[in-house]
């Protein structure tokens, strides 16, 4: 008998929670990105657009993990949105 998960998780095994946070980030990055107020590299600016259109999985995003959103922003590679809890 399988024992029973907690989380449900994908093919690539991470859990669909962390796809949807993924997916989250993405849109408002885009979001913003399209406003064209700021340079997307401009993390403290794209921080505050965030936080002022209450994207807040994207200004806890670019927080806690800013290196991770300057490699996204210059690779478009979803592996870089990496979520880090403390």
């Amino acid at each position: 008998m399988e024992k029973s998960r907690s989380k449900e998780t994908n093919n690539n095994g991470e859990s669909d929670n962390t796809e949807f946070w993924r997916d989250t980030v993405i849109e408002q990055i885009v979001a913003i990105r399209d406003e064209g107020l700021t340079n997307m590299f401009d993390a403290k600016t794209v921080f505050e657009l965030a936080v002022a259109k209450d994207f807040y999985a994207l200004a806890d995003f670019i927080f806690m993990n800013t290196h991770g959103y300057g490699m996204f922003i210059l690779s478009g590679d979803r592996e870089h949105l990496v979520k880090i809890d403390m």
